[in-house]
């Protein structure tokens, strides 16, 4: 997924930066009569650019919502973006997984070493055997409790993105003040 919290917070920038560049340009389509009374030179342009204008506003309006969700969205789980939520997501499985893995590593060894006197039956009862499964056993469940939370937050934040409307226009180093 390329589509971040900072994408969606650059291009809300890059939009309102480009609203500014054309309240400027505005200026150039009207003019100033010797009374003082302002009067509108390129009507037609003038329209254009108000037009671009309130589409630019209404973006940035929709892509602030759009922020404003994703980041309580994200405090749920306590991150700052979805590729931290996605990097946490992945350590959890694989912290889970390995888990597992020492505990059939323990398991099978044990039965090579101790094969006459332990089998599939007993084999959990073998005291280094006992002790893995002590140790490793109750971290299983919290990082499957982990990992469906972390999966829970980020569907909901996919589902968020979604509604996310781009600009399509090029980010821009600073905002234009």
């Amino acid at each position: 997924m390329k589509t971040d919290i900072d994408t969606i917070e650059a291009d809300i920038t890059s939009c309102q930066g480009q609203i500014k560049r054309l309240q400027h340009t505005t200026v150039e389509c009207v003019g100033f009569a010797p009374a003082g009374k302002v009067t509108v030179t390129d009507k037609i342009r003038l329209e254009s650019l108000n037009g671009e204008i309130d589409r630019l506003n209404e973006l940035v309006g929709h892509n602030s919502e759009v922020a404003r969700k994703l980041h309580e969205c994200l405090q749920k789980a306590g991150k700052e973006s979805i590729r931290d939520l996605i990097k946490d997501k992945n350590s959890s499985e694989q912290r889970r997984a390995r888990y597992r893995e020492i505990i059939n590593q323990t398991i099978g060894t044990w039965l090579k070493v101790d094969s006459f006197r332990y089998d599939l039956s007993n084999i959990r009862t073998h005291p280094r055997v006992k002790g893995e499964l002590e140790k490793y056993e109750p971290l299983i469940p919290i990082e499957e409790q982990n990992v469906k939370h972390l999966s829970e937050v980020l569907e909901e934040a996919q589902a968020i993105i979604a509604d996310f409307q781009p600009t399509g226009l090029p980010e821009i180093d600073q905002p234009v003040v």
